[in-house]
C-alpha cells in the first residue's frame, strides 16, 4: 500500500508539472480574459436573460476547458509515455501500473479542480461587474400535496390523477398547496412563495390582463395550535402591485401559461417569513380568488414553488465545475 501511494503521489506531482511546463495553463488564461472582455458586454431584452446568458457563458466556457485539457493532459500524457517506452520505465523502478494509471488520473483532475476555481473566480468577476453586484441564487421547492378549497371553506380532496385544477364560479374559492420539510432560513433572511396561474376570461369578449387573490401561509406552532399568516407581495416581484391601492395580503396575478415557467419573470413572488413554518417543516399555502371575471387555471406541479437561499453564484459555478469534471 505504502509503496501504492508512493507510486500515486509521485505521478500526480509528474502530471502536475509536465502539464504546466507544456504552458497548458494559457488556455485558462485565454478563457479568463474572454470573460472579463465579453461577459460584461453581453447584450439581453432584460436583465434576467442577460444575467442567465452571462452565467450560461462562464458554465460553458469552464466546461470547454475541462474537456480539453482532460484530453490534453490525461489521455495524451499516457500515450506518450507508452510511445516513448517510458511507462515501462517506470513500472520496473518499481511503480505498479495501478500507482501509476491512478497517479495520472490524480494529477489530471487536480489541474483541472484548479483551472476550474480560477475560472468560477474569473466568472463571478464578470457577472458583478455587469450587475454592479452579485445575484441572489434560490433553490425552488415543490408542493407535496394540493387540495380545492370551496366558498364555503371547505377543503376537498384532488383526485391524484389530475394535474390541473379550474377554479370558477363564485368568489372565495382557491387551492392549497401543502409543503413538508421546509427548514427555517438563517436569521435576516426569508423564504419566498412564488405562485403563478393562467387566467381564462369569464366572458370571451371582455379579456382580462390580472386577476385579484389573496394568499395565507397556515402551519402548526409547537403546541399544536394552527396559525393564519397573510403572505405580502415582495417588493422585487416582476408583478402583482396592480393600481396600488390593493389592500394588505391582496394581489393581482397575471395570466400565465405552461409555457411560462421563468422564475424571475413569470411567478408571482411573496414573503414567507420564518414564524409562517411550521415546528414540524410543514406550511401550507392558499391561494383565494377574490373576483369572478376570470377563472384559475392551476397546475399541480407548476402553479406553487417555495423558494430558499441555495448558496453564493461561486459555490454553484464550482459545482456547475464538478459536474463536468465528474462527466
Amino acid at each position: 500500500m505504502t509503496r501504492l501511494l508512493a507510486g500515486v503521489r509521485g505521478m500526480a506531482l509528474l502530471t502536475w508539472r509536465e502539464a504546466w511546463r507544456s504552458r497548458l495553463w494559457l488556455v485558462f488564461v485565454g478563457i479568463a480574459v474572454l470573460f472579463l472582455l465579453g461577459v460584461p458586454r453581453m447584450q439581453a431584452v432584460d436583465p434576467s436573460a442577460r444575467l442567465k446568458l452571462s452565467v450560461m457563458a462562464v458554465t460553458s466556457g469552464t466546461g470547454f476547458a475541462v474537456t480539453l485539457l482532460a484530453v490534453l493532459i490525461g489521455a495524451a500524457g499516457l500515450r506518450r509515455d507508452l510511445e516513448s517506452k517510458t511507462a515501462y520505465t517506470l513500472f520496473a523502478k518499481p511503480i505498479p501500473i495501478a500507482g501509476y494509471l491512478l497517479g495520472r488520473w490524480t494529477g489530471t483532475i487536480v489541474w483541472l479542480l484548479a483551472g476550474s476555481v480560477a475560472l468560477a473566480v474569473v466568472g463571478v468577476a464578470t457577472v458583478a461587474l455587469q450587475g454592479r453586484g452579485l445575484p441572489t441564487m434560490r433553490r425552488a421547492v415543490m408542493p407535496a400535496e394540493w387540495r380545492q378549497l370551496s366558498a364555503a371553506g371547505e377543503v376537498v380532496e384532488v383526485e391524484s390523477r389530475r394535474n390541473r385544477l379550474r377554479l370558477g364560479g363564485q368568489t372565495g374559492n382557491g387551492v392549497r398547496w401543502e409543503f413538508t420539510g421546509v427548514e427555517r432560513p438563517p436569521p435576516g433572511e426569508e423564504l419566498e412563495v412564488l405562485l403563478r396561474a393562467e387566467l381564462t376570461p369569464t366572458d370571451p369578449d371582455n379579456p382580462v390582463e390580472q386577476l385579484r387573490i389573496e394568499v395565507h401561509a397556515r402551519c402548526r406552532d409547537a403546541a399544536g395550535a394552527e396559525r393564519d399568516r397573510v403572505l405580502e407581495l415582495d417588493a422585487k416581484s416582476p408583478y402583482g402591485h396592480g393600481d396600488g391601492a390593493a389592500q394588505r395580503g391582496r394581489v393581482h396575478i397575471i395570466s400565465r401559461d405552461e409555457g411560462s415557467r421563468d422564475l424571475g419573470q413569470d411567478y408571482l413572488r411573496l414573503r414567507l417569513p420564518p414564524d409562517a413554518i411550521g415546528a414540524d417543516g410543514r406550511v401550507a399555502i392558499d391561494l383565494i380568488r377574490l373576483e369572478t371575471s376570470a377563472d384559475l387555471v392551476l397546475d399541480r406541479d407548476g402553479s406553487a414553488r417555495i423558494a430558499k437561499p441555495a448558496g453564493g453564484l461561486l459555490v454553484n459555478l464550482l459545482r456547475g465545475a464538478a459536474a463536468d469534471l465528474a462527466a
